[in-house]
């Protein structure tokens, strides 16, 4: 093999093979190319995958709602972690305690970490069927104000 010559350069060339098959883009065409779109919010977003549109809408409520879980799983994590830390000088006085204090320390531990689930699903639960929530306010307000009109006529009448 010959050694290298003056002046020579070795370039190293690397790729990323396109699947076989269409492809979907999401995003914003800028002249010959597909940028990212950036929604009136400022919220950048841009996608590629094999497929049709339904299959590329079907990865993208699939990521999503990934996201969303590992959103709700960090948020029980910082609730549970704030609930510990709270009960923190409760916990090192009962360390006092001999055999109640280990005790003691990790039932308050999972007495907290239930009621951190507990507080994260109902959190979620009310997200999810907000609008159960606005039929039963929008029916008590109803409510109230057919009693008041009703109340009003038969102590008039």
């Amino acid at each position: 093999m010959e050694s290298e010559k003056e002046g020579c350069e070795r370039i190293k060339i690397s790729v990323i093979p396109i699947p076989e098959g269409d492809m979907t883009f999401v995003g914003d065409v800028k002249g010959n190319r597909v940028g990212q779109f950036v929604s009136s919010e400022g919220n950048k977003f841009l996608n590629a995958s094999v497929g049709n549109f339904a299959e590329t809408m079907a990865d993208i409520k699939s990521d999503d709602n990934t996201m969303k879980w590992v959103g709700r799983l960090i948020g029980f994590i910082a609730m549970f972690s704030s609930f510990t830390l709270m009960a923190g000088p409760l916990t090192s006085l009962l360390s006092f305690i001999p055999f109640v204090g280990d005790l003691g320390g990790g039932l308050i531990k999972v007495v907290l970490g239930i009621v951190a689930f507990i507080i994260t699903a109902i959190t979620i639960l009310l997200i999810k069927f907000w609008y159960i929530w606005l039929v039963i306010l929008l029916g008590g307000i109803g409510y109230g104000i057919y009693k008041k009109k009703y109340s009003v006529q038969k102590a008039g009448g």
